[in-house]
């Protein structure tokens, strides 16, 4: 992936001598990572390991991404007035141009010369995807889902409350049936559930960083972990009632994952 501020962006299509044939574009980055379908590899992590996306990618026909740098899209400011400008000097029309430079998010697939558009969707709703960014972990890519956002409470009194474990476990078993989730995030559904949290830090499922803990000289154990394609997603479980016996939540997680013969 070459990373180009918005005049180099220009320069680089020149020089590698292609066209630009695809435009993804987000004010989050959630829904250009997802919606790129590129693998996660291409993209630079922090680090922390977490992947650095901008808000525009170019894919052109020599195969490769142009991520463009110091650009925004999706409300009233600068930096979507310059990617405006920028789809304008790239050739795009005015409309095509602000529709993507002022929409939340969008997908705008280019003709063979580069400027004639064959498909746009600008959408004004966002984020189009639910699950966030991942996060490398060794030679995996990890969602991580905390006990916090598993538990049926209210953030505070006549605040709604959150949505339930098993809510939560639905929301992200849809969006790990799209049909345009990217290819590597593809695959059978399959879970491990550990019996206690020492088996689980031994098998390294385990969240060392004491920024993410909530409790000093503690940290954050998954138990519960699912994978598809090559993608991870480690839940941190909320604590039993009784030793050996799974939560209201954990069980309504469990149930609402949609996963293949169930967690071994």
């Amino acid at each position: 992936m070459i990373w180009a501020r918005p005049t180099n962006a220009l320069r680089h299509v020149e020089k590698l001598e292609a066209r630009v044939t695809r435009i993804v574009a987000g004010f989050a980055a959630s829904d250009v990572f997802w919606s790129s379908g590129c693998d996660p590899g291409r993209f630079l992590t922090n680090t922390s390991g977490s992947l650095i996306v901008p808000h525009m990618l170019w894919e052109v026909d020599s195969g490769d991404v142009i991520a463009v740098d110091e650009v925004d899209v999706g409300y009233g400011g600068a930096a979507p007035s310059r990617a405006f400008t920028l789809l304008g000097e790239l050739g795009l029309s005015d409309p095509v141009a602000r529709g993507i430079a002022y929409s939340r998010r969008s997908v705008t697939q280019l003709g063979c010369d580069g400027s004639t558009v064959l498909h746009s969707i600008a959408h004004a709703d966002w984020p189009g995807f639910q699950l966030h960014t991942p996060t490398r972990i060794g030679a995996s890519w990890v969602l991580r889902v905390t006990s916090n956002n598993l538990r049926n409470s209210v953030l505070q009194a006549g605040a709604p409350p959150r949505p339930g474990a098993g809510k939560i476990g639905q929301m992200i078993a849809r969006e790990l049936d799209r049909v345009d989730l990217p290819d590597w995030a593809h695959g059978r559904r399959t879970a491990r559930l550990f019996d206690d949290c020492g088996a689980a830090q031994d098998a390294g499922f385990v969240d060392r960083c004491p920024q993410r803990s909530p409790v000093p000289d503690r940290p954050r154990t998954y138990r519960l972990i699912v994978e598809q394609g090559l993608l991870q997603l480690w839940f941190e479980l909320p604590e039993p009632g009784e030793a050996g016996v799974l939560s209201r939540e954990a069980r309504d997680l469990i149930a609402n994952l949609d996963i293949s013969d169930g967690p071994r």
